[in-house]
C-alpha cells in the first residue's frame, strides 16, 4: 500500500498537468523509462540503500528500457522485429551489439520478456526465477565501461566509475526478503511514490515521466486485485474457482478482474456499522471509476509499455488533467482495495478459509 495520501496530492494539481502532446514512437516511449531510471540511479549514487525497496520495478524498468533500446535501434533501420520480447532475440537481429553488452544483459535477463520482475508468480503458478534471490546489479553497469561512451550502445544512466565503496551494497538486491505477491506490489507503491514527491518537488517532470508512472499505477491495481480474488476465492463454488484461478494466473486486463472482484464480494455488508457501509459504497463507485480511467488508456497492459500493438499503432489519448485525476482516485481507493477483504473478514460478513484459520492457529498449511 502506497504511503503518499491524498492530502499530500491536493493543491498541486498543476504539476501533474502534462503540457505536451504524446509522441506515439518508440523514441519518446525510450526515453521516459531512461529519465526515471537517471533518477533512481542518483538515489543509489547517495549511498542512502533506497534501491532495494524498489528492487522488482527498478529491474522492471531496466529491463524494458533495454527491450525499447533495441527495438528503437530496429526501428530506425527499418528492420521489422514482429512480437518478439526476448532480448537475445533482439540482440541477433540488430548483429552489431558489443560483447560488453551482452554481457552487462545477461545480467538481467532471467526470462522471455521480464514477467518476473512484475509478478510473483508465472502463468502455471510457479514462483518466478528472481523468487528468493539475492540479485547484484551493479555488473549491468560495470561491464559496460569498455563501450565508447558515445556508442548507441553505451547505456550506463550515469553509474560510471569511480564507483563509491558502497555503490555495489546499493545495487545487491535481496528479493528473499520479499514472501509474497503482497510485498512485491508494496516495491511498485515505493517507484510511485518517489514519482509523485519528485514531481511535487519539482525535481521530476512530469512530462517525462508520465508513461513508466501509468503503468506502475495500473500495475499495482492489478496486483491488489489479483490478490483479493485469491482472499475471496474460497468462498465460491468449484466452478467458479476455477475461472477466477485462470484469471489470476492468465488476465492481465483490468475490466475482467475487477468485475470478479465485485461479482465475488457480497451485496449485504449491513454487518458493518452505518458510516463504514456508506465509505465502501462510495469506494467502489470511486475504485470502478479509475479501473475505468485507466483500462480506457490501457485496456491490455501493453499502451503505457510499447507505442505499437501486436499490428497495429493504439494513439493514446491522455487529456492533460487525466493523470491528476487517475493519481487522486488511486490514493483514496488504495487502502479500500488492499484491505477491503480484510475487513469484511474482521465483522464476518466474509468467512475465513480453512488454511486462514489453521494459520491463526499456528499451523502453516504449507508445511
Amino acid at each position: 500500500m502506497i504511503l503518499f495520501k491524498k492530502e499530500d496530492l491536493t493543491g498541486h494539481e498543476a504539476k501533474f498537468k502534462t503540457t505536451k502532446a504524446h509522441p506515439n514512437t518508440w523514441a519518446n516511449y525510450t526515453a521516459q523509462y531512461e529519465y526515471l531510471l537517471r533518477h533512481l540511479n542518483q538515489t543509489a549514487l547517495k549511498t542512502n540503500y533506497q534501491l532495494n525497496i524498489k528492487s522488482y520495478p527498478y529491474l522492471f524498468l531496466l529491463r524494458h528500457f533495454c527491450e525499447l533500446k533495441f527495438k528503437t535501434i530496429l526501428n530506425d533501420r527499418q528492420i521489422d522485429f514482429g512480437r518478439k520480447h526476448e532480448l537475445p532475440l533482439l540482440i541477433d537481429m540488430l548483429g552489431d551489439v558489443p560483447e560488453h553488452l551482452n554481457k552487462a544483459i545477461a545480467h538481467i535477463d532471467l526470462d522471455r520478456d521480464g514477467s518476473c520482475y512484475r509478478y510473483f508468480f508465472d502463468k502455471y503458478g510457479n514462483l518466478t526465477p528472481v523468487c528468493k534471490m539475492e540479485k547484484k546489479v551493479l555488473p549491468f553497469y560495470q561491464e559496460q565501461t569498455g563501450i565508447p561512451a558515445d556508442s548507441i550502445y553505451n547505456w550506463t544512466l550515469g553509474i560510471v566509475p569511480p564507483y563509491k565503496k558502497m555503490l555495489p551494497w546499493e545495487f545487491t538486491f535481496h528479493f528473499n526478503e520479499i514472501g509474497n505477491q503482497a510485498q512485491l506490489r508494496s516495491t511498485y507503491d515505493e517507484v510511485t511514490d518517489y514519482v509523485l514527491k519528485g514531481v511535487i518537488s519539482d525535481d521530476i517532470d512530469i512530462n517525462e515521466v508520465y508513461l513508466p508512472l501509468l503503468f506502475l499505477l495500473r500495475h499495482s491495481v492489478e496486483l491488489v486485485l489479483k490478490d483479493s480474488l485469491k482472499e475471496l476465492i474460497h468462498t465460491q463454488d468449484e466452478q467458479t474457482i476455477k475461472k477466477v484461478k485462470r484469471l489470476i494466473d492468465n488476465e492481465h486486463k483490468l475490466s475482467p478482474l475487477f468485475k470478479a472482484f465485485l461479482a465475488i464480494l457480497p451485496d449485504d455488508v449491513s454487518g458493518l456499522p452505518e458510516e463504514m457501509q456508506e465509505q465502501y459504497h462510495n469506494f467502489l463507485v470511486q475504485s470502478d471509476r479509475m479501473k475505468s480511467a485507466l483500462h480506457t488508456l490501457d485496456n491490455n497492459s501493453r499502451y503505457f509499455r510499447f507505442p505499437y500493438d501486436i499490428d497495429q499503432e493504439h494513439p493514446m489519448g491522455l487529456p492533460a488533467e487525466a493523470l491528476y485525476h487517475i493519481i487522486s482516485d488511486f490514493l483514496e481507493t488504495d487502502g479500500f482495495l488492499t484491505f477491503c477483504t480484510s475487513v469484511l473478514k474482521d465483522y464476518n460478513i466474509i468467512r475465513y478459509s480453512d488454511d486462514e484459520i489453521a494459520m491463526m492457529m499456528g499451523y502453516d498449511p504449507l508445511l
